[in-house]
Formats: C-alpha cells, sequence, structure tokens
C-alpha cells in the first residue's frame, strides 16, 4: 500500500469518526442511523440505572422494616400489611427483590416502631422525588414521582396508626 493512500485511507476513517461523535454529540446520531436503515436502541441513562437501583434497594429496606415492626408488635399487623402491599408493589416496579436485605430490629416501643418507619417512608418519598426530577428519561421520572408520592401516602398512613 503506498504512503498516499494510507494517508487518504486514514484521513477518511479520521472523518467518519468525527462525523460520527459529532451527530452523537448532537443529538442527531439515531435519526441519521435510521436514515441509512439501522434500528438504533437507546441506551439507558448510567444516572437513571443508579436510582433505580437505589430506590430498589431503599424500598427492599422498608419492607424488611416493616416485616420487623410486625414481629417485634403483632398489633402492628392489620394496619402495616395494607401498606407492604402497596410497597411490594413499588419493589417490582423498580425491579427490585428482598433477597440479602436486613435490618435491624424494631424499636421496642410500638409507637416508636411506626414513627421510624414513618419517618423512613418520608425521606425515602423525597430522595425519590429528588430522583424523579434529575431523571433523563420521562418513563424513569415518572415511575420515581409515582413512587415518591405513593411513599408519602403510606408513611402518612403509618402515622396514624392506633398502637
Amino acid at each position: 500500500m503506498s504512503r498516499r493512500t494510507l494517508l487518504g485511507s486514514g484521513l477518511t476513517v479520521a472523518t467518519l469518526a468525527a462525523a460520527v461523535v459529532a451527530a452523537r454529540a448532537g443529538g442527531v446520531l439515531d435519526d441519521a442511523l435510521r436514515a441509512v436503515g439501522v434500528d438504533p436502541h437507546p441506551e439507558p441513562d448510567p444516572g437513571d440505572t443508579q436510582s433505580l437501583e437505589r430506590a430498589a434497594t431503599a424500598q427492599a429496606v422498608l419492607i424488611a422494616s416493616i416485616d420487623a415492626a410486625i414481629g417485634a408488635h403483632p398489633g402492628l399487623e392489620g394496619g402495616l400489611n395494607p401498606l407492604r402491599v402497596v410497597a411490594d408493589e413499588q419493589l417490582v416496579a423498580v425491579g427490585g427483590s428482598l433477597a440479602a436485605t436486613s435490618v435491624g430490629p424494631a424499636p421496642a416501643d410500638p409507637k416508636d416502631a411506626a414513627a421510624e418507619l414513618a419517618r423512613f417512608a418520608f425521606d425515602s418519598a423525597e430522595a425519590r422525588g429528588d430522583a424523579a426530577v434529575s431523571a433523563a428519561s420521562p418513563d424513569v421520572a415518572r415511575v420515581l414521582a409515582a413512587m415518591s408520592a405513593g411513599l408519602s401516602q403510606l408513611a402518612t398512613a403509618i402515622g396514624v396508626i392506633r398502637t
């Protein structure tokens, strides 16, 4: 291969690479790929993935804490079981599981146990709301915002449970 051919090929490859980088930076790479018949698939935003993982972890801890409170104070079961069902549904929505989730014992006083759960749910609601605002994907934002609202309601409901 001659030096002229090698330089020309290198320049062509560099020009194509620069065009791809510019198209991606300009947000038109997917459009360009579709124009040539390629069906691109979006990659999840790493920040959204981390937000969903944090939500799943916090939700698993909340559920384990509810279970610990029920175990320590069976009188709370009637009030907490419906809330646990909602918390389970939210955990499924963010792709989490209870595997390898452990929490400490519930407070000795049932009122303190309920108050601790309510605080944790309110804190989780706030964190999910913040994550929803900064989410890149509208779908992830909707899931996190709905989760935040649900956790706020759950926290309020826990706060009014009679012990």
